[in-house]
């Protein structure tokens, strides 16, 4: 089918003996609109030099020339949770360059894209901070506190006073399953009398509270002090028993409240041996 004059002489449509043919415009199906049009024909040598990838094994697409059907693109695309079902329409929140060594991935929130972010490791013994930085079981195992030479678990069971004690208290246990408690300390240098009361003595309270025994408080349990362990009858006496006994309390002899002079009982004062 010609389209040409007759001083240029062109074909709008040829068909070859073979079956070839040749169209001089683009092709269309029932009408002339873009929205008919088959094929280009700046396409059909192009296309007609092009060979059709189809496959249904999970091979990446590359860069090839080739055209390929929609089963190629299905398993040639990467699966995403165990699945290619994934559309347009899904939104999928990944970073976009790779992390440095070590680092790992943090949600950003449920609509951004997470980011890489540091991890904190450490095998010495540095103190956790406040700061939002990831750790890994190692840090917070030199991070924390060593307890009886030992790094414990969440199976002991530490008892500690929650709270500081006043200056010059003393820790003071409460029971093996109590945390122990501050407790106040009595010291005095002062000749004061130790009482009765739960609180804890020093030394120099005990010292200074003790009565004092032939002017002195130095006596120590080594010594032996021989009294008697009850008060003695009005008019009694002491009657030493010995370097090594105690005393005891005796009306073989009678002290005059007057003259303080002891006499053997019975005898009078006149009749007694003057010196």
């Amino acid at each position: 089918m010609g389209n040409g004059t007759s001083g240029a002489r062109s074909n709008a449509f040829a068909v070859k003996w073979t079956g070839d043919a040749v169209f001089a415009g683009n092709v269309y199906s029932g009408s002339i609109a873009d929205t008919n049009k088959l094929i280009k024909k700046s396409e059909i040598g192009d296309a007609a030099a092009k060979g059709v990838t189809d496959s249904s094994s999970a091979s990446a697409i590359g860069t090839g020339t080739n055209l390929v059907t929609e089963r190629d693109v299905y398993y040639g695309l990467p699966t995403i949770n165990n699945s290619h079902a994934y559309t347009s329409s899904t939104t999928i929140y990944a970073p976009t360059t790779g992390g440095t060594s070590g680092y790992v991935l943090r949600a950003a929130g449920t609509t951004s894209t997470p980011t890489w972010e540091s991890v904190k490791d450490s095998t010495s013994a540095s103190a956790l901070s406040t700061s939002s930085n990831l750790v890994t079981e190692r840090d917070v195992y030199y991070g924390l506190a060593s307890i009886n030479n030992a790094r414990q678990t969440s199976s002991v069971s530490v008892y500690a006073p929650t709270a500081g004690g006043t200056s010059g208290q003393v820790l003071r246990a409460a029971g093996t399953t109590s945390a122990p408690t501050w407790a106040s300390v009595a010291d005095s240098t002062s000749a004061s009398a130790i009482s009765t009361g739960s609180n804890l003595v020093t030394e120099r309270d005990i010292y200074y509270g003790l009565p004092t025994i032939n002017n002195s408080h130095a006596y120590t349990s080594s010594t032996t002090i021989y009294a008697p362990t009850a008060g003695g009858t009005a008019g009694y006496t002491l009657v030493a028993a010995g370097a090594t006994s105690t005393p005891t309390w005796n009306d073989t002899l009678t002290v005059n409240t007057t003259t303080g002079v002891a006499i053997k009982k019975g005898i009078t004062l006149d009749n007694a041996v003057k010196f």
